[in-house]
């Protein structure tokens, strides 16, 4: 029996990083410019993350257990890039509401919760790393141009965010799941 190994792909991957030369100039260690771009592939395998459990409660409302057609209403539907993050958000919340697995009450909060998800998602996937002095910035447009200070306190949020989503997201496929917990969904 063989291993096989998959290729790791080498690709151009380019970011934007402003440096401020003035008073003083760089004085950032490149070692947090890395952490920063760490943090970006976290915020976005994170959202893919809360984004695939979205698709399994969608799926097992409608298929229950994963089988073709759920395979197939995956394929052509829920992955098409018509079927945005938001539009699942929005499907999965009705199904939340109507098979009654959060409270109104939760089920806002954790609207709001997968709200900012996507958000810090879409923060990291198209701002730019600004660094100036001994400070790295995010650079983005939500409702208005923005500069957030990847500051410790930041990140500690954005990671207690995430940690909240998956949790949360979780208890619930696992609540939903509990009709029939012995099927498979995630496909």
């Amino acid at each position: 029996m063989s291993i096989y190994l998959m290729k790791r792909i080498k690709t151009w991957v380019p970011f934007k990083i402003t440096i401020s030369l003035s008073n003083g100039g760089f004085t950032t260690p490149l070692g947090d410019v890395d952490s920063a771009n760490h943090n970006r592939l976290q915020v976005i395998q994170g959202a893919l993350s809360v984004e695939n459990y979205l698709k399994d409660i969608i799926i097992f409302h409608f298929f229950g257990a994963a089988d073709d057609k759920a395979k197939e209403f995956n394929s052509r539907i829920l992955d098409t890039d018509w079927c945005s993050y938001g539009n699942k958000c929005k499907l999965a919340r009705d199904i939340i509401a109507e098979k009654g697995l959060l409270e109104k009450k939760e089920l806002d909060s954790f609207e709001q919760l997968l709200r900012k998800v996507g958000n810090w998602r879409n923060a990291f996937a198209h701002g730019n790393f600004e660094v100036d002095h001994d400070k790295v910035f995010l650079c983005y447009y939500k409702e208005k141009p923005r500069r957030d200070e990847l500051s410790e306190d930041l990140l500690t949020e954005i990671e207690l965010l995430f940690g909240d989503a998956y949790s949360g997201i979780t208890k619930i496929h696992s609540k939903q799941k509990g009709e029939d917990a012995s099927s498979e969904t995630i496909i």
